[in-house]
């Protein structure tokens, strides 16, 4: 487990480090690392449910469409599209018993459904809220939002709803049509209408459970993605718009030391966490300072995490640089655990980036 916010420093060094040693572009080096990202958080999600085709599926279709809210998301509009995103997940059994009718059609001779259909909407309320004064979650938070952040989620959801049927639309046939072969072959002789009723309420109440766990998946990892991709989006758009200053400060923290003679590593650390230092105020300073440090040492040497450390608790203006082992170390890491989400605490070697 890591925290979003961790993954999202990671992510940000591995972008500057291109952008240093490998010379790759600035937009080349952000845009790539953005869509492997995204990538990671609708790939790894198969996981939750071993051989499950759907919750990629609709991961890759939800980040694609969001990848454009990431550089000006904020929290709230964050939480509403997550959720926004699983009550659209839960318009699915709508879908698959539509397909599922048809392939059962295809297979039984002259078939009549009686009843007509079974399927319901199941979200309980509307996708674009209508009523101000509703207690429901997802109207809450939309009416919390800003006239823009409303007409932008109302443009996803709509568009969500005719989109990722179509996205899906291979996966729910060939799911549909596997269980309407077991449904035709094993139906009884003569035919008995009973028996279609309760194979079709049986597929019904399956899916919607099926649904309800992928629902749920998609609300937590759309959340997760978008949170620590638009810390990945502030971090390297402030350090970068803002990096001659921040240059000009650690070279007057670090003494003894030039830039050029920094390595390169070491060097875009000092840059993320000065950025947080001086450009972001919302920023817990010991969480900056610990996470710093902890880059410099996965990613440097033991050495450079001290002197990381110095440097950049040397721009507090305290006595003494903050040490990984104070207390106040000990917030950031019980901050951090405040803020998990289900990944690997691991990216890409940043020596392979340039190769």
């Amino acid at each position: 487990m890591i925290s979003s916010r961790r993954l999202a420093r990671e992510w940000a060094l591995r972008i500057l480090y291109q952008i240093d040693v490998g010379k790759v572009p600035h937009t080349e080096a952000v845009a790539f690392a953005m869509d492997t990202l995204r990538k990671e958080f609708s790939q790894r999600s198969s996981r939750f449910e071993k051989d499950s085709p759907f919750e990629p599926v609709c991961l890759d279709y939800f980040t694609g469409v969001l990848s454009d809210v990431i550089p000006t998301a904020r929290p709230a509009f964050e939480k509403l599209l997550a959720l926004g995103a699983s009550r659209v997940v839960l318009e699915a059994p709508v879908w698959q018993e539509t397909r599922f009718q048809s392939a059962l059609r295809r297979r039984i001779p002259r078939l009549e459904f009686d009843p007509a259909m079974l399927t319901r909407s199941v979200t309980g309320t509307s996708l674009v809220p209508l009523k101000p004064d509703s207690e429901d979650t997802l109207a809450v938070q939309y009416y919390a939002l800003t006239e823009a952040e409303q007409r932008r989620y109302r443009l996803f959801v709509t568009g969500a709803l005719e989109g990722l049927p179509l996205a899906m639309e291979e996966t729910l046939k060939s799911h549909a049509g596997d269980c309407a072969r077991v449904v035709a072959k094993n139906r009884p002789t003569p035919f008995d209408p009973d028996y279609l009723l309760q194979q079709r309420i049986a597929f019904h109440e399956h899916e919607e459970a099926r649904w309800n766990r992928v629902s749920e998946i998609v609300e937590k990892q759309i959340g997760d993605w978008l949170r620590t991709a638009s810390f990945v989006s502030r971090l390297v758009t402030g350090t970068l718009e803002n990096i001659k200053e921040i240059d000009k400060t650690i070279s007057g923290q670090s003494e003894g030391w030039k830039l050029d003679r920094l390595v390169s590593v070491d060097h875009n650390i000092l840059r993320l966490g000065c950025f947080e230092l001086l450009y972001l105020p919302d920023r817990v300073s010991a969480v900056t300072i610990n996470e710093a440090v902890e880059l410099a040492k996965k990613y440097s040497t033991a050495e450079s995490g001290s002197f990381v450390n110095g440097v950049l608790g040397a721009l507090l203006s305290k006595p003494s640089a903050v040490s990984p082992q104070s207390p106040l170390a000990q917030e950031a890491e019980s901050e951090a655990e405040q803020d998990t989400i289900d990944l690997p605490d691991e990216i890409m070697e940043l020596e392979e980036e340039t190769e």
